[in-house]
């Protein structure tokens, strides 16, 4: 038997010996992570995580287009008025418009290129990210697209999710444009 087989703990030192007569088996594992690393299974047949965040958020953006072209003309002029950002209700104090602009579009152009964007680029935003912090990036930038438009617009109401896009846009770009070459 060599020092290494003669284990009384599992986190003993190899090489050194107990004394005792019966030997515990450590059971093998060839995955550990160093001490204080979370330890990470291997998953051969996922090859990327899935967007899980982009396509949600597609979803809920077609899914609101779609139920305010339904309900008609009326429904999207409610909408508009109700939930789009306009400056003066927000500076008297229905501060929800900043959050509930993002899933109002101007029409399905609109609507289109906002979801070609946040597809092409969230996808990997969300991959480097991960899911939470993708989302909350994505809820970040869409405050941040309303207090821009607040700061620098002086008429009429914001609506669409520009804002959260072009943030992605960013985050990508930085992801992109910081790498080093190998």
């Amino acid at each position: 038997m060599t020092s290494d087989e003669n284990y009384s703990q599992p986190g003993a030192d190899p090489g050194v010996e107990t004394g005792s007569e019966e030997v515990q088996e450590v059971p093998e594992q060839p995955d550990t992570a160093p001490v204080g690393k979370r330890a990470r299974r291997k998953r051969t047949w996922i090859r990327k995580p899935y967007p899980v965040v982009v396509w949600s958020l597609a979803l809920v953006l077609i899914a609101v287009q779609a139920l305010l072209e339904l309900r008609g003309n009326d429904a999207i002029l409610w909408a508009v008025e109700n939930l789009g950002q306009d400056r003066e209700k927000i500076w008297e104090g229905e501060l929800w418009r900043l959050f509930t602009c993002n899933f109002l579009h101007g029409g399905r152009t609109h609507l289109l290129f906002n979801l070609l964007a946040l597809v092409l680029f969230g996808k990997a935003v969300e991959r480097w990210l991960g899911r939470s912090r993708f989302l909350f990036s994505y809820l970040f930038f869409t405050l941040m697209g309303s207090l821009s438009y607040q700061a620098f617009a002086r008429e009429g109401i914001g609506i669409g999710a520009s804002g959260a896009v072009c943030g992605l846009i960013g985050v990508f770009l930085a992801g992109r444009l910081g790498r080093k070459e190998d």
